[in-house]
């Protein structure tokens, strides 16, 4: 039996505001491996506060489904057994929803037993294999279709994995807007989903902030942007740089919490080991990109494949490692990232380098957006990873580097006139 009663904690991870919504304990990779390391009548019982409608015992419900059907079961409603007690709490923590989940059907003489357990407990049956149930559990467990349940539900229960591990999550991306505007601080599940609006916050705060810096300059000091041919479209290198470099990080740090086992192990090798790896790179970017556009777009190029690489190899990497020692664990994670780290670490300087060339007063200008792209960056890769996963996010971190090789290509010809 596998028994995981409230077990989740509100605690800081390392999403920050998103402790409220991050959890590896609910997710379809993770209920397969508890199915998996069942004997033939073992048992999953999750209990989790019960809302109404349902949200994230619902949610369990869907979690449940996958991992049944990927052992090859083909009637996940006959594991499955649901119960509540105390629905006087319903409106407000304190209801309880637990959901067992059998590795082998439930026979009808498991039914009648439960069935007569939940009289004596003076708890309320939700679904029962074999009883009608016209509620939400029910309703799931039995669509023949339960995509198209939890597209229409009012609540997203659409179950997530170990690349997108955000099951308290539960507003509907339809309705993101209709919260953010509506939202009321009394719901019970509020604190839970609030996060994304205030992430949407910081990011428009960052924006301001940064056309506000932008614009300070041209109005009170009377200085402007430069207007040598081609600078102002090489700014937009070092934000690409800027907004990838965190992205890529904050993505990291994520992927590798699940091997690591705790977010202040994740979040200390992954900055640390990508700094030190950059800053490496910073160190040796002279002789590696010795003023040659071709070998900064080699590098480019290189930054982009390997961060793909991490993005498809993370994940097994993450699954054979599982048991090892955890300074084996720190090792392998900080060799696994420095490759890339080590080569993110070039493009930044040896812009800045480029750029001097053809007018150095862009320096500060280069700067200021790379760092106000790092702040876009940071609170963008968790709204991409709640909505597409965490690979998803790697991979635009990646591709942003691409996006920087293309300013490379636009600017050639006015780098070769700034060095005439």
């Amino acid at each position: 039996m596998v028994q995981a009663t409230l077990v989740d904690t509100w605690a800081s991870t390392a999403a920050g505001a998103f402790a409220l919504s991050e959890n590896n304990l609910y997710t379809t990779d993770a209920f397969y491996d508890y199915l998996s390391h069942l004997t033939d009548d073992g048992l999953l019982a999750f209990t989790r506060w019960g809302f109404d409608p349902p949200r994230e015992s619902l949610r369990l419900i869907t979690l449940a489904m996958d991992a049944l059907t990927r052992t090859g079961e083909s009637d996940p409603a006959s594991h499955v057994m649901v119960v509540r007690d105390d629905s006087s709490k319903l409106y407000g923590y304190g209801a309880e929803d637990t959901v067992l989940v059998s590795r082998r059907p439930f026979t009808p003489a498991d039914v009648t037993r439960a069935q007569a357990l939940v009289s004596e407990s003076k708890m309320e049956t939700m679904h029962l294999p074999g009883v009608p149930s016209s509620n939400a559990f029910g309703q799931l467990l039995t669509s023949a279709d339960p995509s198209s349940f939890w597209r229409a539900y009012r609540y997203d229960v659409s179950p997530v994995n170990d690349d997108r591990p955000f099951f308290f999550y539960t507003v509907q991306p339809r309705d993101l807007l209709d919260f953010v505007k509506n939202a009321n601080a009394k719901a019970e599940d509020y604190k839970i989903n609030s996060a994304v609006p205030l992430l949407f916050a910081l990011i428009a705060v960052s924006i301001g902030a940064t056309a506000l810096v932008s614009l300070l300059p041209r109005l009170l000091l009377g200085k402007r942007l430069p207007k040598q041919p081609g600078v102002i479209v090489f700014l937009w290198y070092f934000l690409c740089l800027g907004a990838g470099y965190i992205m890529i990080q904050v993505a990291l740090i994520q992927k590798f919490v699940l091997l690591l086992g705790h977010p202040a192990y994740a979040l200390t090798v992954i900055v640390f080991s990508m700094l030190g790896a950059s800053g490496a790179g910073s160190y040796w970017s002279r002789r590696i990109v010795p003023g040659d556009d071709a070998r900064l777009m080699g590098t480019l190029a290189a930054i982009a494949i390997l961060v793909a690489v991490l993005a498809f190899g993370a994940s097994p990497l993450v699954a054979a490692a599982a048991t090892w020692p955890m300074g084996l664990k720190m090792a392998v994670t900080a060799l696994a990232i420095a490759p890339a780290a080590f080569l993110m670490g070039v493009p930044f300087p040896s812009g800045l380098r480029r750029l001097e060339a053809i007018h150095s007063p862009s320096v500060r200008w280069a700067w200021s957006l790379n760092a106000a792209a790092s702040v876009l960056g940071s609170a963008g890769a968790i709204i991409l990873a709640i909505y597409a996963g965490l690979r998803v996010t790697l991979l635009l971190g990646g591709g942003l580097y691409v996006c920087a090789l293309v300013v490379i290509l636009a600017t050639k010809r006015t780098q070769r006139d700034g060095l005439t």
